[in-house]
């Protein structure tokens, strides 16, 4: 299992496509023009998962200080489409809720082109609005099977008494169990050991409908 967030991944590859941008590779000059240490720099960088990831007032800060408009270090669509993929980036579209939702003829042609299997694909309607925070009820959603699971990352589960459910997935470190967890303070988060849940494939899309 992967330990850190797509968030976080993608805060590092947009850092090394700027350093690399606007400072010619130079991490110690990076460095200098966001006010933090180059070894801060070299580890926000760094391919180690034991190394200090980016979180997001840190992001905020290092692109006020060398001026980029807010959220450019969280802009995933600035990075090459396989590396999306690899990363696990979350798209979205939105259509009008009085159209035809057909989610292949939605998706299908843009998750090919990123290289998706659209075989591996499992299509699912969201029921409820336990992840209203960022997927709302009535939401389309694709899950690609296979792959590594990574922590907090979102995906489509089967749990023990049958039901699907799109949660947010993150690992007890002390125990080895999947902490499942909802995005709405009236649904519960829950703990299973791992072979309790079956998890059928990672939310690389989904749709939501404007009314």
């Amino acid at each position: 299992m992967k330990d850190r967030s797509t968030a976080h991944l993608v805060r590092r590859e947009r850092l090394k496509q700027i350093v690399a941008q606007m400072f010619n590779g130079s991490q110690k000059a990076c460095g200098d023009a966001a006010g933090v240490a180059p070894a801060r720099i070299s580890n926000y960088l760094s391919d180690n998962p034991k190394s200090q990831s980016m979180g997001e007032r840190a992001a905020r800060m290092i692109e006020e200080r060398i001026g980029l408009p807010e959220g450019s270090l969280d802009d995933a669509n600035q990075l090459p489409t396989e590396l999306q993929r690899s990363i696990g980036v979350l798209h979205c579209s939105a259509v009008r809720a009085n159209e035809a939702a057909d989610p292949e003829a939605i998706a299908g042609w843009m998750l090919q082109q990123r290289g998706y299997d659209l075989s591996r694909i499992i299509w699912f309607t969201q029921p409820d609005s336990s992840m209203s925070a960022r997927i709302p009820k009535g939401s389309i959603a694709a899950a690609h099977s296979g792959g590594d699971v990574v922590d907090g990352d979102y995906y489509l589960l089967k749990f023990p008494s049958g039901r699907r459910a799109i949660r947010r997935i993150f690992v007890d470190p002390a125990e080895g169990n999947l902490v499942i967890q909802p995005e709405n303070s009236q649904y519960s988060s829950h703990v299973f050991a791992s072979e309790k849940v079956k998890v059928i494939g990672q939310i690389v899309w989904y749709c939501t409908f404007l009314h």
